[in-house]
């Protein structure tokens, strides 16, 4: 059997989508669960975001380390759909081609939102808000600056 270029593609695609749907979503959260733990946590640039760690359990924690990269679960969604094109291809494919068109979707998404963040100019009203929001998740108040947090802390 011989794979078409565009067959390739939408496999790609779908084997892209698929694993972002495992490895990220909100809605696969139940099946990461089990053996990850997720935690909010900021960045080097000091925004929040979330990161999962794998159990500290043997099989727990290998199935987490499987299921919170996106290259080893890109693997075995690669392989399940190659194999499912060879084998069944006429139930793969119709599959395969909705979860590639939504993989476009989400890159079109994602391509956006790089756009958005990178030309977005706070105004000093807007940077004031946002550290106002950032000091209420982090020291639980609005009105207190980091700097005093750190102060009463000291004491």
């Amino acid at each position: 059997m011989v794979l078409h270029p565009l067959t390739f593609v939408v496999l790609g695609l779908a084997c892209f989508r698929l694993t972002h749907l495992i490895v990220v979503e909100e809605i696969t959260t139940f099946l990461r669960t089990p053996f990850v733990d997720a935690v909010n946590e900021r960045d080097a640039r000091g925004r929040w975001i979330k990161l999962q760690y794998p159990k500290p359990h043997r099989i727990r924690g290998f199935i987490g380390a499987l299921l919170s990269c996106p290259w080893c679960t890109g693997i075995w969604v690669g392989i399940a759909l190659v194999m499912g094109w060879y084998t069944v291809p006429h139930v793969v494919f119709p599959v395969a081609l909705i979860f590639a068109v939504s993989g476009l979707g989400v890159i079109a998404e994602m391509a956006t939102q790089y756009w958005n963040r990178n030309s977005f100019s706070p105004t000093p009203e807007q940077i004031a808000r946002i550290n106002a929001i950032n000091a209420l998740l982090e020291y639980g108040t609005a009105t207190r600056s980091p700097a005093e947090a750190n102060k009463d802390s000291v004491r």
